[in-house]
């Protein structure tokens, strides 16, 4: 059964001049075409300062993670860590990503088909996901990735700063 994706809150957050590139996680192809733009950005590429999960409401952890994604399984973990994880998602509960970026001056009003971002362009990356437990939003959720963004809630604002090798966890 085909699910329609809920409405993402990213797109706010990034702005409306952002592009994107959106991939069926669904579809074995649109599936490895994800990993191989993650192995193209290389490990800094797949480093946040903080993520969101989106459901009926927001939240924000501003806990350092890294992306590992494998043909089978999905795991959210701390940086650098390859024995523990926060997360685990299986592939079959994955349903779309879409990863924000800003338009280059040289790229406005062109089409962005086939375009590829470099890292330092990337603002976030969602990606909706079916849950384990029914729920009022039909069970799904979206996790956003931030590279960079300022999020603001009713309690607070959040300024994310990039990942940085040099400087991890500011």
């Amino acid at each position: 059964m085909r699910s329609v994706p809920i409405k993402s809150r990213t797109e706010g957050i990034v702005g409306n001049a952002a592009g994107w590139i959106e991939f069926d996680l669904t579809d074995d192809l649109g599936f490895q075409e994800w990993r191989g733009m993650l192995e193209e950005v290389g490990a800094e590429g797949r480093l946040f300062n903080a993520y969101m999960v989106q459901t009926a409401e927001l939240e924000i952890s501003g806990t350092p993670v890294q992306l590992h994604v494998f043909p089978e399984t999905v795991y959210i973990t701390p940086p650098f860590s390859s024995e523990e994880y926060y997360i685990q998602l299986e592939t079959e509960q994955v349903l779309l990503a879409r990863t924000y970026f800003r338009i280059p001056p040289e790229r406005e009003n062109m089409s962005l088909q086939g375009y590829k971002p470099p890292l330092a362009d990337m603002l976030a990356m969602d990606v909706w996901v079916l849950g384990d437990k029914p729920s009022a939003d039909k069970r799904q959720a979206i996790y956003t990735f931030f590279y960079e963004a300022t999020v603001r809630t009713e309690t607070r604002e959040y300024h994310i700063r990039r990942f940085s090798m040099d400087h991890p966890w500011q």
